[in-house]
């Protein structure tokens, strides 16, 4: 009888001990291994934490000198959240934001100096909003200035301006200003390209997908501004596009697209 007991006991510890919907024996299956990675050389190149053969946790990429080049996270295989690039000289290069193995966040790039070169966001690998360059001079000059914005499953660059060194602006798109008074939006249209303009208001998603087929058309006076009747509809945000367009002779027409969320942008 006792002898029973005794392998009753055990079977039960043996059962307890590979069962996979035991929380101890699932950390065991998730412990951490470090891969490495060598040059024909025998250097040390590379080396990642892995799970299951799978990357998962910190990974890093090195220069022949063996400083490191990449300093990187995984997740279920895919790079997630900061990733750094370093110069050979160990200075930090780009600062990069990842999620699901595309640039997602926010990303900062340095001249060897010290000084910033860029900074930028990013939506599913989409650069998206401001994107600002700068000289490699203290104080941080710009340089140059792109927006973006999203529409449909592209990014659109729907502004751009550039200074030379000594701050003159050299080239500048069409530019959009907003103001509000009472229950009107005004867009004034500035460095237009074409004579004509006018504003397309629609129903839209934040990525310009539309909701609904409504859309609104209004004509720019004279002075190139728009006036928009605000809160119509209940609406908290007015999407659309500014089109500047121009007929040809042959009853072609040029034209440009600007877009525009107001007053909630990306």
């Amino acid at each position: 009888m006792k002898y029973k007991i005794l392998l009753l006991i055990l079977f039960f510890f043996i059962s307890c001990r590979f069962d996979n919907n035991n929380p101890k024996q699932k950390e065991v299956l998730k412990e951490k291994e470090v891969l490495k990675e060598y040059t024909e050389d025998g250097e040390l190149s590379a080396q990642y934490e892995v799970v299951n053969s799978i990357r998962d946790g910190k990974g890093f990429i090195y220069f022949p000198n063996g400083n490191i080049q990449f300093k990187m996270n995984f997740k279920n295989g895919k790079l997630d959240g900061l990733g750094t690039e370093y110069y050979v000289s160990g200075k930090v290069k780009n600062l990069v934001a990842f999620l699901d193995d595309n640039k997602h966040g926010e990303m900062i790039s340095y001249f060897e100096s010290g000084n910033i070169s860029f900074i930028g966001k990013y939506f599913n690998d989409l650069p998206v909003g401001r994107h600002i360059e700068y000289f490699d001079l203290q104080g941080g000059q710009v340089k140059s200035v792109k927006e973006y914005i999203i529409v449909k499953d592209q990014s659109v660059l729907n502004y751009w301006l550039k200074y030379n060194s000594t701050r003159d602006i050299i080239d500048e798109s069409t530019r959009l200003t907003f103001s509000q008074k009472n229950e009107f939006v005004f867009i004034k249209v500035d460095k237009k390209e074409f004579e004509s303009i006018r504003a397309v208001i629609g129903d839209y998603d934040i990525f310009f997908n539309k909701v609904t087929e409504k859309q609104d058309s209004i004509e720019a006076g004279k002075d190139s501004i728009i006036r928009i009747p605000f809160n119509v509809d209940n609406r908290d945000t007015l999407r659309g596009y500014i089109k500047n367009f121009e007929f040809l002779d042959d009853e072609k027409i040029i034209s440009r697209k600007i877009w525009f969320s107001y007053p909630n942008p990306w």
